[in-house]
């Protein structure tokens, strides 16, 4: 059974043929070019070195894993790496998948659902400046403010031991390229 989106109701296909969409959180007859009808659900359809296809739900290395351009992310109903098609849509890391908005209790920033978590209450009042929210790659949020930014000029590059971001890396560290200080 798969629940529908626009009517929130659960059930299984009504008819031989009929598959659940992911995507559009839907059933319809059959699925779009690339994907195939797997236990009632349309999963996305990967060339193998054969030339055969396999499906996800068989392949557990399917899918784009990990993507390389920064600001996109992997949209497991596509089985691809993309950006936000429009504004408002935001990339749910626990689903894997673009939607509208977020959550209740998660916002979102730099195109990803996230929770605020409020800094610690270890220290007293305005004794702890650490900067708590998770950043997109390549973004970082310095100690003391509360948003996530990039570097604002070629070479500058983020200090995780500092948390700030400074011209070039220290003796001993280069700069990543997701623009963060590491060991060379």
């Amino acid at each position: 059974e798969y629940c529908e989106t626009s009517s929130g109701e659960c059930r299984g296909p009504n008819y031989d043929g009929e598959c659940f969409n992911p995507a559009i959180g839907a059933y319809q007859d059959g699925c779009d070019p690339g994907f195939q009808c797997v236990d009632n659900k349309c999963d996305y359809m990967q060339d193998t070195t054969d030339g055969t296809t396999s499906s996800d739900a068989n392949d557990s290395n399917a899918g784009c894993g990990e993507c390389e351009v920064l600001g996109e992310f992997c949209d497991s109903a596509i089985g691809e790496c993309r950006a936000p098609s429009y504004d408002g849509e935001c990339y749910n890391a626990e689903l894997s998948a673009f939607q509208d908005g977020c959550e209740d209790g998660d916002e979102c920033i730099d195109s990803v659902c996230q929770v605020i978590t409020p800094a610690p209450e270890t220290e007293a009042p305005g004794e702890d400046d650490t900067c708590y929210l998770l950043c997109s790659a390549g973004n970082y949020c310095e100690d003391g403010t509360d948003e996530c930014r990039g570097p604002n000029f070629d070479g500058e590059c983020f200090n995780p031991a500092t948390g700030a971001f400074q011209d070039g890396c220290d003796p001993g560290f280069v700069c990543s390229t997701y623009n963060q200080c590491e060991n060379e």
